[in-house]
């Protein structure tokens, strides 16, 4: 019979960066609530913890403006699929309401014909610059381009 912990990892297993923070984000809700995770699937107030973690999350950014409002999905996601993959059914639409508002990220713009025209400038061979037109030309990010080298 597979464990509390086989059936999360195994879901997340097939992507190395999400899996690393699934884990990190999973792990610290676990020393928030001081509890391991066979004990967590047995809880019954279970919608009580994960509410008090918003809440604790919450107070730490109205505090010190870390966790940025931005990355509470991020920061809560790995305890939904936690819960989920464990059978434990909660309301995380109303636990979605408890985030604070989203920040605008500032610099979020494209880049424009210029900025490309001054990095390709800026560039001695041929291949930076066609690696420069491919991220310009796609959209992708760069991240997705080192998949296949890894």
């Amino acid at each position: 019979m597979a464990t509390v912990c086989q059936k999360f990892y195994e879901v997340i297993a097939d992507n190395q960066a999400t899996s690393k923070v699934y884990i990190l984000h999973l792990n610290k809700f676990l020393n928030y609530s001081n509890i391991d995770s066979e004990s967590l699937v047995k809880l019954e107030e279970i919608e009580d913890l994960v509410f008090n973690y918003i809440i604790y999350l919450k107070e730490k950014t109205r505090k010190h403006g870390k966790p940025s409002p931005n990355s509470y999905n991020t920061m809560i996601s790995p305890i939904k699929l936690f819960c989920n993959m464990n059978d434990k059914i909660l309301n995380w639409v109303k636990f979605a309401k408890y985030y604070p508002n989203r920040v605008p990220v500032a610099n979020q713009m494209p880049y424009t014909r210029e900025d490309i025209v001054s990095i390709l400038e800026a560039l001695n061979n041929k291949r930076d610059k066609a690696f420069v037109h491919l991220l310009a030309s796609t959209g992708i990010r760069i991240v997705a381009t080192l998949r296949g080298c890894v």
